[in-house]
């Protein structure tokens, strides 16, 4: 007769499972969003340029790193759960672990890469210090990302570590980084949007369509960042209640 489960393993499956049904349903609605955004950025008329080029291959790869990650963490799960009453493999969990991390992580930079992107493209003339800022928010989220990586492999080492609800101050590194990024990026669309607004607000282009469409878009970019300022936010909240090794989407 098997035995009852500890709490320590009890605690452990309501972790994973609460985490990966969250991560199931933002993953089923970043799906919708991916395969939306690529349809829009191909059927529009104008030619497709690098922009779109990039911005195709960037939202296609962080689907495709998604996808494994979630497969990952389904099979983590399943693995978890067949391990309770038998003998531990820490070798196959410490591979699963990092396997969803890293992939995870990749993503949080292509996510800061197209931030930075869209600020930049919306530039047409770039000073040396906007230069230096964004090259700057480029290598801060690269350099938190690797940071991060490194971080869950030394701490896979020691599973018993990797599944305790402790906080690491260390831990704040990588959304931190992700917040700073998306907040200096978004403050340079907010300016861009307001220089632009100033400058049409009180003269006859200020009514046609086309300034309307423009003033909308970084309408919606300066909103858009602010609200994945707030996701950031909790992100890092999130971190202090959850195993290093669980990755929040």
């Amino acid at each position: 007769m098997s035995s009852a489960l500890s709490a320590e393993n009890i605690s452990l499956l309501e972790v994973e499972s609460i985490g990966l049904s969250v991560g199931s349903i933002l993953f089923g609605i970043y799906v919708v969003i991916a395969a939306l955004s690529l349809h829009t950025l191909v059927m529009q008329d104008s030619d497709f340029t690098q922009g779109r080029r990039f911005l195709c291959a960037v939202i296609t790869l962080m689907l495709l790193f998604d996808t494994m990650n979630t497969a990952s963490s389904v099979y983590s799960v399943a693995h978890d759960i067949r391990t309770l009453e038998e003998s531990f493999h820490p070798q196959a969990t410490r591979i699963l672990i990092l396997s969803a991390a890293i992939l995870s992580k990749i993503n949080y930079f292509l996510s800061d890469l197209v931030i930075v992107w869209r600020t930049w493209s919306i530039y047409e003339e770039k000073t040396i210090l906007f230069h230096i800022v964004m090259s700057s928010c480029i290598f801060l989220s690269f350099g938190a990302v690797i940071a991060d990586i490194v971080l869950a492999i030394e701490s896979s080492d020691n599973l018993k570590e990797m599944f305790k609800l402790d906080y690491a101050t260390v831990r704040l590194i990588l959304p931190l980084s992700l917040l700073l990024t998306n907040v200096v990026a978004t403050s340079f669309i907010a300016l861009r949007t307001w220089i632009f607004h100033k400058s049409v607000k009180y003269t006859s282009a200020a009514e046609s369509g086309r300034i309307k469409n423009v003033m909308q878009v970084l309408f919606l970019l300066v909103e858009s960042g602010c609200l994945y300022c707030i996701l950031s936010s909790l992100f890092s909240i999130l971190r202090r209640d959850f195993p290093l090794g669980f990755n929040i989407y």
